[in-house]
């Protein structure tokens, strides 16, 4: 869409594919732990031992594994996960009825503990963190409107 003009401006957690691409990291997330207090009341922070005793809403693209599951079978270790959703943007409304933990990226999990009145806590494992960007066609790159949107983003997503 980008190549075709169709959008001006992404945002993704990965960089620029192509080589006619440009990206500007915008913030550096990690991971947050999310859950129900109402429905799994859990004392905070999460040991890992209550980590994995606890069941999980699984967040992957194919809805089969995860981040998580790569950390934890590194560790000799795994987790039950009892439901799944191929976004994180699913995650705030099925918490709102299931007991189970989910993990997923630090950004998204502050605001759905905000607005749906979830618990949000460090995960009790090692987590990495990865670049959020925007990108953008190289064509764009000196028009003023362009450069004016990219600082507004920019700028926002620099705000706490």
């Amino acid at each position: 869409m980008l190549d075709r003009g169709e959008v001006g401006l992404g945002m993704a957690a990965a960089p620029a594919h192509g080589t006619d691409h440009r990206s500007r990291d915008l913030f550096t997330p990690g991971y947050t732990c999310l859950f129900n207090p109402r429905l799994l009341p859990l004392q905070t922070p999460i040991s890992l031992d209550d980590y994995l005793a606890q069941p999980h809403l699984l967040i992957s693209y194919d809805g089969r594994r995860g981040i998580v599951d790569d950390r934890l079978e590194a560790r000799g270790l795994d987790r039950r996960v009892i439901a799944s959703t191929t976004h994180f943007a699913g995650a705030a409304l099925q918490l709102a009825t299931l007991p189970a933990l989910a993990t997923l990226p630090t950004h998204a999990a502050t605001v759905y503990a905000d607005t749906v009145g979830l618990t949000a806590v460090a995960p009790p494992l090692p987590m990495p963190e990865y670049a959020v960007s925007s990108i953008w066609h190289a064509t764009v790159t000196d028009d003023p409107a362009h450069v004016r949107l990219c600082n507004l983003v920019a700028a926002r997503a620099a705000r706490p």
